[in-house]
Order: C-alpha cells, then sequence, then structure tokens
C-alpha cells in the first residue's frame, strides 16, 4: 500500500474512533456500590414492646424468721453417770437436838442427792429451737446427805418417798431463749413443763444454763418450791428439828444425742 493510502486510511480509523459512543466505566464491585436513590428502604421489625414493670416490691430473701424450726430433731438421752438431781433445804436445830442428836444449835443447809437421774427429750434446731418432747425422773428415794437418819426420816415419814419414789418432769417448752447462739458457748434459757412428785402434779420452771459440744449438751437447771405445794409438810420434830418449807432442786446433767440422729 503507497503511503498517500495509508494515511487516508488511517485518518479514516480515527474518524470512526472519535465518533463512536464511549464506553460505560466497568461496574464498581458489589460490596462498595451504593444502594440506589429509590430503592424502598428495608422495613425494619418492629421494636420489641417492653415488658411492663412491676411497681409491686420482690418477695423478701431476708433471713428466716426467729422462730424458724426447719429441719429434722434431735434427740438425746440423759447419762445417768454423769448426771446428779440435789436438794437443799435450810433446817434449824433446836435445843433438844443437842443432846438427843448431837447437833450443833442454828441453822444449816443440808443437801441430799442422787445419780439416778434418766429421761430424753427431742429438739427442732432453729431460734429459738422447739421441744417436741422432754421427760425426766429421778429416784428421790435414793437421795443420800450427810445424815442417815434424816434420809431415812425422809424416805418413810416425811417424803414418803419408799413409797412414791419417782419424781418426774415432763417439760412443755423452751422459753427466753436468746437470739444469738453458738455451738460450745453457754446459753441461758427456760425449761417450762409438770413437775410430779408423790400423787401431786403442778407446773414448775427451770433456770437453765448449757452448752452445746457436737453430739454432748451439758449443763445445769434449777428451781424453786414449796413442800406443800406437792402435799406434804416440811419435816419437823418438836424441840429438836424444823425445817422451812423452800426447797431449791438443781440437776447437773450430760446428755448425748442417740445414735443415728
Amino acid at each position: 500500500m503507497s503511503p498517500r493510502v495509508l494515511l487516508i486510511v488511517s485518518a479514516a480509523v480515527l474518524l470512526l474512533a472519535a465518533c463512536a459512543p464511549a464506553a460505560a466505566p466497568a461496574s464498581a464491585p458489589a460490596a462498595t456500590q451504593p444502594a440506589a436513590a429509590t430503592q424502598a428502604p428495608a422495613t425494619s421489625a418492629p421494636a420489641a414492646t417492653p415488658k411492663a414493670v412491676s411497681t409491686e416490691a420482690p418477695a423478701a430473701t431476708s433471713a428466716p424468721a426467729a422462730n424458724n424450726t426447719s429441719g429434722a430433731a434431735r434427740t438425746f438421752r440423759i447419762v445417768s453417770e454423769a448426771s446428779q438431781a440435789s436438794y437443799e433445804v435450810q433446817e434449824e436445830f433446836l435445843a433438844g437436838a443437842v443432846g438427843q442428836l448431837g447437833k450443833k444449835l442454828g441453822l444449816f443447809n443440808p443437801v441430799g442427792s442422787t445419780n439416778a437421774v434418766s429421761g430424753e427429750f427431742a429438739v427442732v434446731p432453729g431460734t429459738p429451737p422447739q421441744l417436741q418432747a422432754g421427760q425426766f425422773t429421778v429416784d428421790i428415794s435414793t437421795l443420800k446427805s450427810d445424815d442417815t437418819r434424816r434420809d431415812n426420816q425422809i424416805r418413810r415419814r416425811w417424803l414418803e418417798s419408799s413409797k412414791f419414789p419417782n419424781a418426774t418432769f415432763k417439760a412443755t417448752s423452751i422459753d427466753a431463749f436468746p437470739a444469738g447462739f453458738a455451738e460450745g458457748q453457754p446459753v441461758n434459757f427456760k425449761l417450762a413443763g409438770d413437775m410430779t412428785i408423790r400423787d401431786t402434779t403442778k407446773p414448775l420452771t427451770f433456770d437453765v444454763k448449757a452448752t452445746l459440744q457436737g453430739d454432748t449438751l451439758s449443763g445445769t437447771a434449777q428451781t424453786n418450791f414449796g413442800m406443800t405445794d406437792f402435799g406434804f409438810n416440811p419435816p419437823e420434830m418438836g424441840g429438836l428439828l424444823k425445817v422451812s418449807n423452800p426447797v431449791t432442786v438443781t440437776v447437773t446433767f450430760q446428755a448425748k444425742e442417740a445414735a443415728g440422729q
């Protein structure tokens, strides 16, 4: 092809290229392409309706009430060889006692005691603990003091314990138990119940000081009553001896939790 013809063809090609419509630019990746302006906005799910807020106070979650009695009952039995019941009275020896009984004039406080103590009680733990059952027996015919003549007269004549050998206390409630209680620490409370001596039963309350240590409960219980409350008069021997009506009874006890509790 001659140079002239080549020039004409090249000019024609350039003219055609200039008149052709411009090619659309390459589309941007879909991930970065903006949404069309006319596209309807996506319909969002309605916002969750908030739950109504209760204006009532939530249920109390405080500690159980003071009279909580939850838990199984624990049964304790008196250990006789480690326990003792005793009485104390005030007696006055009169002039005649000097020659006939060989006693000194004046006031004395004789004590008689016995280890013949038995019984058991069941307690439901709590503050205060609840007494489920409890009964204690003392064989008062075995009471011994420092004078066998006194002991014999008590058995045969005054208390008639040879005829009514057992004094029985049936416990009914634990009262005045303190709010604070820790195992191993002594605690004071009252044990109320019914005392039977001879053929007479009267309500009676013991002041108790006790300590719980593991499976052992030990302590003392004390009460006072009049002999005439239980149907017998204070001992008296004309010109020799006179005994006051009030009696102090003290029980020193040890009780072990029953096996299997």
